[in-house]
């Protein structure tokens, strides 16, 4: 009987979930990359903090950049550093956003003081500004900018500007649609432009010059339950 008992015990005894040993503790896995938190030690970061905030950033392979509520822009090295000892200046507020070419020559940034303003990062020196009659949202630069001469912005409308005989010329890519907010970011990269607003992102051909795609957002939580209030 007791032989029996015991077999009986054994087939209804489940065995043990693998990881569950007490041996084996749950392992951390190791990141898939290396990083570090920029502004760690005695670097100027942490002090530009001190008296602003960050609103836009943008990451180059020599180096970031980083524009502030106050309307500055900093370049600093990738441990927090501030490169060229100063910050740029140019708008008078908010920065939305900024744009680096492929080389690291020019930067574009554009603010809520409804300015775009193109640095040239060799000579320091403010390269171009451009007056909107609206702030602007979102700015990309062309990636090879020195020989195009060419950028985009956003507010309600994607705006190409681009050299013209005798002045600049501003030629409307493409409009945000009504009750969708204005373009808030833009990313250039070769021929193709995409750009996002409330309503998801968009893409733009320079070459064939015309709308490729849209990606409408991801439905929200909040979405789905005012379609159904509206049903």
């Amino acid at each position: 009987f007791q032989e029996k008992l015991e077999e009986s015990r054994e087939a209804t005894e489940e065995p043990p979930e693998a990881g569950c040993d007490s041996e084996a503790e749950y392992e951390e896995l190791e990141p898939r990359l290396k990083y570090h938190r920029v502004g760690q030690g005695n670097t100027d970061l942490p002090r530009i903090l001190d008296k602003d905030f960050i609103t836009s950033l943008a990451v180059h392979s020599k180096f970031i950049c980083v524009g502030t509520n106050w309307g500055n822009i900093y370049i600093l090295d990738h441990m927090g550093n501030n490169i060229q000892g100063r910050s740029l200046s140019g708008h008078s507020t908010t920065v939305n956003q900024i744009s680096v070419d492929e080389k690291g020559e020019y930067l574009a940034s554009c603010s809520m003081d409804e300015r775009v303003i193109i640095h040239n990062l060799f000579n320091k020196k403010t390269y171009s500004t451009l007056k909107l009659d609206k702030p602007v949202y979102a700015v990309a630069i062309s990636p090879n900018f020195a020989a195009t001469q060419s950028y985009v912005t956003g507010d309600d409308r994607l705006i190409l500007v681009e050299p013209g005989f005798i002045k600049k010329q501003h030629r409307v890519l493409a409009e945000a649609r009504p009750n969708c907010g204005a373009i808030r970011c833009i990313v250039w990269a070769n021929s193709l432009v995409v750009w996002g607003t409330e309503e998801g992102v968009r893409a733009y051909c320079l070459v064939e010059r015309r709308s490729l795609t849209s990606l409408p957002r991801p439905a929200t939580e909040t979405d789905r339950t005012a379609a159904f209030i509206q049903v």
